[in-house]
Parts: C-alpha cells; structure tokens; sequence
C-alpha cells in the first residue's frame, strides 16, 4: 500500500541488473534499523543502488583516486543521484550522507570500491554499504552474473539479512558460516532442517542485542527461504576528561565514580556499556602538596545516557585553599625556640610556631603573624615580621618573614665568700631600670636589662669576730644588647679574734688575765676578744686568792700571734695550793659500816661509813677532829680508839686519823645442808658450863669465848624418782667437830648431808639386729626392764640408791645365729657411777676387703686364701666383703695391673684375722709405678719458647717450666738454643741425668738460660725541668730527661748516638754529645757517656689591658730588621717564644669597637732586648672615649616596648617601653634616633615627631624625649554579584560599641579611622529587576589592624531558575497526530508537585536552594490518543515520552538550569496476525 519496493524487490532488482551486462558483481547491504525502519533501509537501498548504476554507466570524477582515500558527497552531488531514484520516500538531501572508499581489489584489472549511503529520517541513522568494480584495463573479466538461478541439483537455498546500527557487529551463524557484518548473503545448503542463530555483541563501547535470537526452517531441495535478522543497540557510554590537580599524575581509585552504576572513573577515558537513565558524577575532593582541590564537571555533574551515545564530560581540579610559609630567623646568641603566633580565618588557628613552618591547607584570607618576645639565658629577643599581615591566597604559598634581634642584656654578679660561715654581704647593683641591694652570697642574675653601664658598690661587714672586706670595692659594668657578663666579688676577712680560756678557778673567782696590758672581762672561765689586727700579741696572768685558797696561774706570760680570718686560743690554768687529811678505820667485819665524823676547821663535817682508808685531798688548812661511835652488829658489840683526835693541816701539808674498833663477845654459827624439804636434821651443840642445844636446821647462836662441839646423826627418806618410790640414806660429814669461838668472831660449823645414791650406767652390746628383753634388780626396791635395740645402746639410772645391782638379758636368734648374753652384776657406792654391759656375741665372722686405686687404673683382681693357702673367694672392683667366715687366718692376695699407658700398678698382700661376731676390714693399696719430673726453666724473655728434652724409658719435652709424669727408669736431660727477640739464649741443665727407682719419687730439674747483651748509660744535662727526648743508638731509642739514661739489653756490636734539638714552650735547645760511638764486645758490659743541652733562644711576654667591652687591640712585635714577628688582637698575657737574642719594638694602634667607641693605648711604641734562655716583659694599657644619650618614652600600651633606631657613629637598634630615662653609654659624634611603629596583633602605636637629633662632645650627655600614640585602621566592604546599579545594605559593628550602616556595591564602600580590632558585618537580600539575589554568607567578620584597610567581601547570587521546554516531535502529516497534543506534565519538588499544567512550549520556573526537581512522568510513558477497533482493534496511536534531559537537578544559589523532554508520535497497527508498531 506504500510507494517504493520491498527489499525482496531491490534484491531481485538489483540481479536483473546485472544479468543486462553490468560490471557489477557484488552488493552488501547493511542496516541499522530493525524492521520497524524498514522504510528508512529501502529508501538508503534504492540510493545506494542508483548510485552504483550511475558510476557504472558513467564513472563521475570525483571517485577516490588511491586505495584507502574516501570522498564525501556534496548536497549537490546527492540531489543529482535523488533526481534518477524512482518513487524514493526521503528526497530532502540533508538527511543523507553519502561516503565513498577506493578498497584494496580482489579482481585483477578492476578498480573496487564501497560505498556507504546513511539516511537520517528524525531519529537513529540507517546506514546501507554497497561493493562494486569498475574496469581498470582490457584483462578485467567479469566474474559471472549473479542472478537468482534455480538451487543447484539436489540443494536447497537461504537468504540472509542481518542489519543493525551504523559500526555495529554481528555475530549469526548458519549451518557452517559465521557472518560477522551487516548485509544480504546468500547460501547454499542441504536439504532439511536449517538453524539461523544470532547472538548479542559488542564493539568496547555499546552493546548490541540481536532478535530473533534462534529461526529454524525445513528445506526440500530446490528450495529457498529468506531469514532477518535486527541488531539493536541497548547501551550508551561515557567518555570522561580528568584534569587532577598539579603534581598528581593520576587520582586514587574511587575518587570520581558514576552513579547510580558505581562505576569509577578516576582515570578518566570510556566508561562503556552504560544502560541508557539518569547519571551523576561524584568527584571527591584531592589533596596535593601544600593546598585541597575541588572538582567541577562540565557541562554538569548529572547526565542522561542514551542508547548508541556517547556522553563527553570534564573533570577539571581547582585548589580552593592555600598555605602560608613563616621563616623564622633567630641568632647564634639563642639557645631557646622562637614563639611565633599565627591568627586568621582558618579553623586550625591560632598556632604557635617555634621554627619555620609552612601551614597548609589554610582557608584563603588575611592572616596574622605575631612574634612573641624570647627571653633566652637572661637576654630577651624580639621578632619582627615582615609582612606581618600577609594574604593567603587559593593555590599559592605566602611567605612572611621573622627576623629576631637582641634587645636586653644579662649580667650575672657571684658573691663568694672566703669560707663558709661568713656574715651576709651588702652589695649595691645600679643601672638603667635596675637598683638592688644584694645580701647573700651566691649567683646573682639580672635577667632582661636594658643595654647601659652598671655600678656595682659593696661595703665592709662584720659578723661577731672578723671584719671582712670585699675585693672590688666598686666596679662600673657596660651592657650592650645581647651581652651576658659574668662579675664576680670576693668578701675576705681582714681581722682575726682570740678566745682565752681559764681553769682551776671555783665558781665566784675572778680571773686576773691580761692582754696587751689590757684587763680581760669573762664571763665565766672564757672570754672571746673579736677584731684584733693581724699579728704578735702579749697575754699575761696573775695569782687568785679566794675563800682562804691561794691559786695560782700558769703560764704566766704568752707571746701570741693572730691571723685574719682565724680564731687563736688561749689557756691558763689555776692551780690551789692545798694540803690532805687520812683517816683509817679498821676492826669491823666486812660489810658492817663504822659511824665516824671528821670535823673541818670551819665547823663542818665529813662522815666516813666505810671501814680502811678514806683520803680527803685538797681540803683548806687547820684543826680537824675525828669522834666515832659504838657499833652493834648482830649481837656483837664493837668499841672505837681513836689516834690522835685532833691535828693542824699545814698548807700543802697532810695529817693522819687511826680508829680502831674492838668486840666485846663472839657466835656460832651452825650452817646444816644437803636435805630434801621437809626432813628435819639431827644435830647438837654442847660447850662450856652444860651449854646444849638441840638443832633440826641451820641457826647461829650468840656465845661466851670458849670450845662447842657439834654432833649430827643418819637420816633416812622415801622419795618418788623417775623409777618410782626409793628409800635413800643421808649421811652427816663431819659427824662430830668442836668449834672455837673468840670475842669479835663469828665461828663457824657446817654439816653436810650427803644422799647415798650413785649413777648405774648399763652397756648393752646387741649385734643381731633385733631387740632384746634386759632387767636390772638393786637396793632400796629398784626393780626395771628395758628393751635393747639392735646396736650397742647405753642406759643410764641417774640418783639410785647404794647397793649390789644385777643385770641379765634373754637370748636373741637373728640371721642364722645365735646371740647370748652373761649375766652382769656390780655393787654401787655413794657418788659413783657404776658401769656394767651386757654383751651379746656370734659364733662366725666376716671379712670385708677395700681397695685403694689411684686414678685412671684399671680394675683390679682381688682373692681371698685361707690359712692353707687356698682360694677362699675373688672380686673385681675396690670393695667387697666375704661372709659365713669360720674364725680363723686368711690372706688377702692383690694382682697385678698395667694401664694402657704401660704405667704398671701393684699392691702388697694382707693378713686378716676372722673373730666370731666381727667383720674383719682390710684395705689394698695399689701404688703406680712412676715417678714425677719437673722441669724450672730460667732466663728466657716473656714469650720466648724453651727446648728441653728429657730422654729414658719415656721422652717428654718442655718449652715452659712445668712437671710430667714418667716411668721408673733412667733419663737424660738435653737443653737447646733459644733465638727470641733478636737475641740469642744459651742454656744448661742441673742435673743433667737422673733416675726413678721408687713410686712416687719427684725429681727437680734446673734449665738457666744467659740472654748474650750490654749497657750503655748515658747522663743527659741542661734540658727544661720535666723536659724530655728521644735519643737513639742505631736502631734503639729512649726517651730521657735530666739525669741517667741507660740502655739495656742490647745486642753485642757498634752503635752510634744521636740526639736531637730540643724546643719547649718557650726555648730552642741543641745538644752536644760525647763520645758518638759505642761497642759492646762482651756480654753484661757497660758503657758510658754524656748529652748536654743549651738553650738558643729567648721569648718576649706582652701584657694587654683595658676597659671591659674593648674590641680586639692590634698589638704588634716587630725584629730589629722591622718585620713582623707577633700580632696580637686580644686582652691579656701573650708570650711570644722562641726569638733570636736581639732588640725588638712594641707597637700598638688605637682601636673601635662595633659601637664606634676609640681606644687610645699606651705606650704606642717601645723596645725590648731578648736574651737566649730568658723572658722579656712589656706592658700596654688602652683608655676608652664616651659620651651618654639618654632617651624618654611615653604613651605606648603597658608592657608593650617599640624599636628605636640609634644613628651615629655608631648604630643602635633599642626595644624600649615607657621610660622617664634609657641613658646609652656612646662614642662622641652626632646622633639622630627614630622611634619605630610599636605592633601588638592589629594594633600599632606611632611616634610623633618620629626623629629627633643630639650633638655629644666627649663626656657630654643629652637627652631625647618621644610619645606615642594609636593608629587607626579601615574596613572595606564589598558586595560581589550584584547588577549594575543594584547596592546591598550593610550593618557593621566593632570595638567600643562602634556600629554603623553603608550601602556596598562591587567596586566597595571604605570606613576609615577606625579602631584597630574584630569587626562584624552583616549584608541583607537584595532584590533588583525583578530578581531576588542572596549573599552566600550573610554574615561575615574582619580585624582591622592600625594603618591597613580590611576587606570583607559579600558574594551574591540569584535564587536558582529553570527553563523547561516541551517538544513535540512529528515529522510526518497525519492530521491525527498534528491535531493532537501530548498530556500535561508536572514538576515535582523532592518528590511532590511542584508546578502542574505543563504543556508542549517552553516555560522558566523559580526554584529553592537545596531542593531536588524532576517529572512526573519518566522516559518510554506511552499516552493513547487514538484506537481504531471493530470487533478488534486494528489500528492504535500513542504519543510517547522518549527523552528528558537536565533533569533531575538539585537547585543552589545562582543556577541557571536547562531542560528538555520530547514526545514522540508512535503508531501501532495489525499486519497479518501481529501487531506492528512504528515511531514517526
């Protein structure tokens, strides 16, 4: 019903051309459209087939003229070709491109060409390829025609047409063949069933997806049959530009990705196979070197991937932050870390840095660098910044210098003191800002002092001896900035003090003591005399009568000496003149106290209790009395005689008292022991005159003089002992004795009871192993058994009654034998200890044979014989014991043993007895047969390896001392020559032989060797005290000062002496020797000889003095020629050695220091004269000129210090706060000071007038007075963004309360004079033609520093806009469908209606910041317009949503958005029994 031709028709049309003659021979049509565009395909087709007719006829010039070049036709070129098309649909040229390629040719003679017709009807291209040769030359055949012809005989024909998009790939196979390309293929097969399978492809970008899938048919042969196949692309892609931020080769996986797909594009190039939707790129923020980057993509962040598309798409990094480089330069003086405060915008700050550092990453805007002053080691330093309020910009590093300078001094004061103990000092510390009083030793620090000259004053002290003086009294200190000095003063005393101490003198006497002629006043027995100047003193003493007594002092008279500092003592000592009284008391019985009282001439008195001799020394003199009273003592009368009962005691004299007591009657005393408690004694006494007396116990009986005798009897007690209950008797000793008793005397009788008991110790002597059953029987009713363990037991029976005891024991059968016992029986006496035993004894015995073996012999064969010389038993080892003996003789027979050293062992047979019940021990001796050899070698140096040899039955050989072990036999000893050292050891031996003929036997061997060598001893003279060298004969070398140098040890032979010069610190010396040549000839000879040494040159000591501070001085020493010799450029001692004797000159030039001070020395020239072996000494002296500028201050903040700048001879940078007076000690010349800007953060303070000027003379002063006062800054606000004409409203507020409201635009509005500090700014809407424009940041805070203008800049934007249009895309003329209007659309706004209504046009939309904007509808929605039924439906029409671009979109501040969606016509009809639907 359609105009135009099928494809089956342009198949067949295109063979009946050829079969009319064409050159022709191969067509390929490709297509990529489906079969909904097939009308597009036929339409390309019939293009491209006219066109291959038309080169064929008449072959146009512009066809390719080389293999591989293309042409591309001209819309004219096209409409020619579109005139000669019969009934084409398409005929506007515009939707066609035509391409034509010269290929490489596969027929020879034919040119071979193809060419590619692409039609574009409104939507995708539809492209068709054509092959086809052209005659070349004459030999060009063509192949034959290709004209549908009948299947060959027996097989079956299939048609094949695979189209698909422009690029894309096929994969179908057919029964063998693969077709891998769009077009028509025709191919032969065999009848039956045929399977045409596609299957989905992709080139690297899109993916294409074949339908059908699987076509199946059943041929007969003869038979043909068509199949279609439509690839279509299902996918888009694409195609990302990276731009990383410098230095990034290439960004980290995951930083870009594509979403919602996930996919990562971090390296940028193709993304492919993308399903066609919506996409947006996420891109991270990178970080590189010292700054962030942000990404921005272009054209936007979201996309829409349509099918067979390729979406191009800009990754591009910009840094957003920057960094900000502090150099900090400090000074060699610094030891601490500078502190430099950093201030800005940034979140990170402040910071305090201590070294150069480099902030990164920093928010751009302007920052603070604030340096804090250092105090290091009592010197303060103070930065500078430079730019102090450096800019931080985005992707760029800001520098900002800090230079630190000196601005104070330190001076340190040490107070020492001679000794420990020392009164406080008081020293006055003087200067600019600086007065203290120092009372205390020690270290004394001034830390930060302003540069200036320092007085130090100390005064004399005391404490309560010495006076002490300090040493300086005064010192003036000169402090430059940065200077740290160190002034020390020494307190030392200059008196020195004396203590006197007395003795011998009673409390209340007054000491007679003088010094220097001077009465002393003590208190007590000492008196301290503080102060006294040092040196001789005389102290003299004299007698002291007090109460009666003459004392007197020694010595009298003492010549003293005192130091300072130190305390001298002195003693005298008083001595009473005295004399002594005795009295001796005897007759009392020990321990009984006499009552005599000795009476003083003064009336007082002295008891005496205690008999013999009491001495009273040192008593006054006069008469003394002794009195004594009767003395009772347990019935005893004792009566006194007193001799003499007066004497007079002369001075240093002494007297003597005898009292003598007498008794007048005696007792007795009766002393009864030795009974238990309770048991009464039997005793009487009987005497003179009837006297008798009956005692149970101990008494003492008062008695007339006369003869007692005393008697005492038996006594019997039942006691309870360990062994129950026992009768004992006690016996009296003595039992009679007479006593005598005197008149004054106790007499004495004892009577002792002694019990009658005594100890029985029982031996019970059990070998058999088991115990026995023992009873012992005795007086008194002793009656015990025991058991008696295996073993030889004792069993004691302590304190048992006198009397006969017997023991018996029962028999004991143990081991095969049996053990008896005799009865044992003793009687037991009074304090003896009675032993009895009871013994058990065996009929058999034993032998037990140990053996002695020395180490490392085999072992030994031991046997046993009895007495008839037979083998009894034999063992091999060193123990063992043969039992069952019957008692009797045996021998113990040992064999011999020889080790595998050859040393033989041997040991001498044994007797042994064998007693019933004993086991006999015998021990074997084996003895080796050797001897011991040791060898002492002598002579030989550490080191040095002997050769000694000792021959005989064995060889040893020795190279040290040492002892071996040798077999019995003779020996030679042998001794070698010993080269060691470079000398040569002879050696003899003593003995030279020997023997060992017995074990054991040690023989000593004495090896001497004699080292062949001789001395030379040398006596070296005039070299420096402690000076040395080395001297050398031949080869040898020593080392030696003064005195005698020997050496020893040196190999027979010639030597030459040489000795060298010698050179000290100060002196050149050169030596001479005698004799030059020795020879030693014969061992141990000595030779002799001398080195002496004298000196050749002098030395010059110059000594350099002046004031403190002086630069270094150039003093120089020239020779008598005018050359220099020495320069020196120092303070000080300096000596110049070793000079040629001669006449030199000193010259000195004046000098000045940084600070431009002069220093005049004198003298400036003078002359010395150097002599050889001496020191010449010469001094300079150098004074100082100077001038005093003394400089006031006021109005900077408290604390805060400014930079002055002093100009003149000399420069000074000074740091000075408010002060009424800062003096510089200066050179003379005229001076000009220029106070700097004081900066504390954003504030400065400035001078005014700045400058000011002083001419000094010598020893003048001026003074320079400078205020101060504060700097104002200003704001600029800015508004960025805005329209032309349009201005923003905004309100600043700051320090003080300060408040204000001004109109900004973008060339800005400045507020000035203001104070420094944080200000607040806050900006409103804007609304301006109609357009709402809003400041990103509404609010926004600068700091305003003195003398700088601060921006503050407001950046506007409108509120975002969208322009969505609405297409409506037909290009046909059906009235149905251009009379007909898409639905409405709606906007929503994060998911909710928004704007509704929206209709084919275009429309521009407000939108909020931050929301999300999209449609209601989506991509593929499909609207029913129209439907055409009758029974069923035959024809349906739809408008479908095929596109929407730009959105969604999520709105902010100042968007411009764009969008698009488009409807498309499609139309649906029944074709046969399926539907068939079409986009138009």
């Amino acid at each position: 019903m359609r105009k135009g031709f099928t494809l089956v028709e342009v198949v067949v049309a295109v063979g009946l051309v050829l079969l009319v003659g064409a050159s022709l021979t191969s067509l390929i049509v490709r297509s990529e459209r489906g079969a909904r565009s097939s009308e597009a395909g036929e339409a390309a087709a019939l293009f491209a087939r006219t066109l291959v007719l038309q080169a064929r006829e008449a072959p146009p010039a512009w066809l390719p003229k080389q293999e591989g070049e293309s042409v591309n036709l001209s819309a004219d070129q096209i409409q020619e070709v579109l005139n000669n098309v019969p009934s084409i649909t398409y005929t506007d040229p515009s939707l066609y491109e035509v391409r034509v390629t010269r290929v490489a040719s596969s027929q020879p003679g034919a040119s071979q060409y193809e060419a590619q017709v692409c039609l574009k009807p409104g939507g995708e291209p539809v492209c068709v390829v054509s092959g086809f040769f052209l005659a070349a030359s004459s030999a060009y055949v063509p192949p034959p025609d290709l004209a549908p012809t009948p299947p060959p005989s027996g097989r079956a024909v299939i048609l094949l047409s695979i189209s698909g998009p422009d690029g894309g790939l096929a994969d179908v196979s057919a029964g063998s063949a693969t077709y891998t390309r769009y077009g028509l293929y025709t191919q032969e097969v065999s009848p039956g069933t045929v399977t045409v399978t596609a299957r989905d492809t992709a080139d690297g970008r899109y993916t294409y997806q074949a339908n059908p899938r699987t076509q199946t048919a059943t041929l007969s042969a003869g038979q043909s049959k068509s199949f279609s196949i439509a690839y279509t692309c299902v996918t888009g892609a694409a195609d990302f530009s990276v731009v990383p931020p410098p230095g990034v080769e290439a960004l980290p996986s995951g930083t870009i990705t594509l979403n919602p797909s996930g996919t990562d594009a971090s390296k940028g190039g193709l993304v492919p196979y993308l399903a066609p939707g919506n996409y947006t790129v996420n891109a991270k923020s990178v970080r590189s070197g010292s700054y962030t980057y942000d990404a921005t993509v272009y054209p936007s962040k979201t996309f829409t991937v349509s099918a067979c598309a390729t979406s191009d798409l800009t990754v591009a990094y910009q840094a957003v932050t920057g960094a900000l480089r502090v150099e900090i330069d400090t000074l060699p003086g610094m030891t601490l870390s500078p502190s430099v405060q950093v201030f800005g915008p940034d979140p990170s700050l402040p910071k305090t840095l201590s070294a150069t550092t480099t902030l990164e990453n920093l928010v751009p805007g302007g920052y603070t660098v604030s340096p804090r002053d250092i105090l290091d080691a009592g010197v303060r330093f103070r930065g500078q910044a430079s730019p102090a309020n450096p800019t931080v910009q985005a992707g760029q590093t800001t520098v900002s210098k800090v230079v630190y300078a000196p601005v104070s001094a330190r001076l340190v004061v040490e107070l020492r003191e001679e000794k420990p103990g020392q009164p406080a000092p008081q020293l006055a510390v003087q200067g600019p800002g600086l007065n203290r009083s120092l009372t205390a030793y020690g270290t004394h620090t001034f830390d930060d002092l302003s540069p200036g000259d320092y007085s130090l004053k100390a005064s004399v002290v005391q404490d309560s001896l010495y006076t002490y003086a300090p040493e300086p009294l005064n010192r003036t200190v000169s402090l430059a900035a940065g200077d740290r000095k160190t002034e020390t003063v020494v307190y030392r005393a200059t008196t020195g003090a004396l203590e006197v101490r007395v003795s011998g003198l009673p409390e209340g006497a007054a000491p007679a003591v003088k010094l220097d002629g001077a009465p002393l006043a003590f208190s007590g027995n000492t008196v301290v005399v503080p102060y006294l100047a040092p040196g001789a003193h005389s102290l003299t003493a004299e007698n002291v009568s007090y109460r009666g007594y003459v004392y007197e002092p020694s010595p009298k008279s003492t010549s003293l000496s005192i130091s300072a500092g130190q305390k001298s003592t002195a003693t005298v000592s008083y001595t009473r003149l005295e004399g002594t009284v005795v009295v001796e008391v005897t007759g009392l019985p020990t321990g009984v106290a006499p009552s005599v009282v000795l009476t003083l001439p003064d009336g007082s008195t002295r008891s005496i209790a205690t008999s013999g001799t009491t001495t009273f020394a040192g008593m006054p003199t006069g008469t003394y009395t002794v009195s004594a009273q009767d003395v009772n003592n347990g019935g005893v009368l004792y009566k006194a005689k007193i001799s003499p009962t007066s004497a007079k005691l002369d001075p240093g004299g002494s007297v003597r008292f005898s009292v003598t007591y007498e008794a007048q009657n005696g007792l007795l005393q009766v002393n009864v022991s030795g009974l238990p408690s309770g048991v009464d004694a039997k005793v009487t006494v009987t005497g003179p005159g009837g006297y008798a007396q009956a005692l149970k116990a101990s008494q003492t009986l008062p008695v007339p003089s006369g003869t007692y005798t005393v008697s005492a009897q038996d006594v019997s007690a039942d006691l309870s002992t360990p062994y129950g209950r026992l009768v004992y008797v006690y016996k009296p000793a003595p039992a009679t004795q007479n006593v005598s008793v005197k008149a004054g005397a106790t007499s004495v009788a004892n009577v002792t009871y002694t019990k009658q008991s005594g100890t029985l110790v029982l031996t019970v002597d059990n070998p058999t192993g088991k115990s026995a059953s023992v009873r012992v029987v005795g007086p008194g009713g002793f009656n015990r058994s025991l058991t008696a363990p295996a073993g030889k037991t004792s069993h004691t029976f302590s304190d048992v009654p006198v009397g006969a005891y017997t023991v018996t024991g029962t028999d004991v059968s143990a081991n095969g034998y049996t053990y008896k016992a005799a009865p044992a029986e003793g009687n037991l006496q009074a304090g003896q200890t009675l032993s009895l035993s009871l013994v058990y004894q065996a009929a058999t015995g034993a032998v037990k044979v140990t053996v002695a073996a020395p180490s490392g012999m085999p072992a030994p064969t031991v046997r046993l014989l009895d007495a008839g010389g037979q083998e009894v038993g034999r063992f091999t080892g060193t123990s063992y014991t043969f039992t069952n003996l019957v008692p009797g003789s045996y021998t113990v027979s040992p064999d011999p043993v020889t080790d595998t050293a050859g040393f033989a062992y041997r040991a001498s047979a044994a007797p042994v007895k064998v007693e019933a019940g004993k086991t006999a021990s015998v021990s074997v001796a084996y003895v080796k047969q050797s001897g011991t050899v040791t060898v002492s070698i002598s002579g030989l140096p550490s080191g040095a390896k002997a050769q000694v040899t000792v021959s005989g039955p064995k060889t040893a050989t020795f190279a040290a001392s040492g002892s071996v072990e040798l077999p019995l036999g003779n020996y030679t000893v042998s001794v070698g020559k010993v080269s060691y050292g470079g000398y040569e050891y002879l050696g003899s031996a003593s003995p030279s032989s020997f023997s060992l003929s017995n074990p054991g036997e040690a023989k000593n061997v004495a090896v001497s060797y004699v080292e062949a060598s001789g001395t030379v001893s040398l006596t070296v003279s005039g070299l420096p005290s402690g000076a040395s060298v080395t001297l050398y004969l031949g080869s040898y070398s020593k080392t030696c000062g003064n005195g005698t140098c020997d050496f020893t040890r040196l190999p027979l032979g010639s030597y030459t002496l040489t000795a060298p010069d010698y050179r000290d610190a100060l002196y050149d010396y050169k030596p001479t020797a005698s004799p030059t040549s020795y020879t030693l000839s014969n061992p141990g000879a000595v030779l002799t000889g001398t080195v002496t040494y004298q000196a050749t040159t002098g030395a010059v000591k110059v000594t350099i003095s002046g004031p403190s501070g002086m630069p270094s001085p150039t003093v120089r020493l020239k020779n008598a020629s005018g050359s220099v010799v020495a320069t020196y450029s120092a303070t000080g001692a300096f000596t110049t050695p070793h000079l040629p004797p001669g006449t030199y000159t000193i010259e000195a030039a004046s000098v000045q220091d940084v600070s431009g001070f002069t220093y005049v020395p004198s003298p400036q020239s003078t002359s010395v004269t150097v002599t050889a072996g001496s020191t010449a000494s010469v001094s300079v002296s150098y004074a100082k000129l100077q001038a005093t500028l003394t400089l006031t201050v006021s109005g900077l903040p408290p604390g805060a210090q400014a930079r002055f700048r002093v100009s003149g001879p000399t420069t000074y940078d000074l740091n000075l706060g408010n002060t009424s007076g800062f003096s510089l000690t200066v050179p003379p010349g005229t001076y000009t000071v220029t106070a700097g800007d004081y900066v504390s953060g954003v504030y400065t303070y400035r001078a005014s007038p700045a400058t000011r000027s002083a001419a000094l003379s010598n020893g003048g002063s001026a003074v320079l007075s400078f205020g101060y006062s504060l700097v104002p800054g200003s704001l600029k606000i800015v508004a960025s963004g805005l329209p032309s004409g349009a201005s923003a409203t905004v309100s600043v507020s700051g320090p003080n309360g300060y408040g204000n409201t001004v109109s900004a635009t973008s060339t800005g509005t400045t507020l000035s004079n203001l104070t420094p500090g944080s200000y607040t700014a806050t900006a409103s809407q804007v609304s301006y033609g109609g357009d709402t424009y809003v400041p990103k940041a509404s609010t926004l805070s600068a700091t305003v520093s003195s003398g700088n203008t601060a921006t503050v800049t407001f950046e506007y934007l409108p509120l975002p806009v969208l322009t969505l249009e609405i297409k409506k895309r037909y290009g046909g003329t059906d009235s149905r469908f251009l009379n007909s209007t898409p639905p409405s659309l709606t906007l929503l706004e994060n998911g909710a209606s928004f704007k509704t209504g929206l209709i084919v046009g275009t429309t521009t939309i407000g939108l909020n910041v931050g929301k999300t904007y999209s449609l209601n509808r989506n991509v593929g929605y499909e609207y029913e317009f129209y439907s055409r039924c009758f029974i069923g439906c035959t024809e349906r029409l739809y408008w479908v949503l095929e596109s929407i671009t730009g959105l969604p979109v999520t709105a902010s501040l100042g968007g411009k958005y764009s969008a698009t969606a488009t409807w498309r016509a499609r139309r649906c009809y029944q074709h046969w029994l399926s539907w068939v639907c079409e986009k138009l």
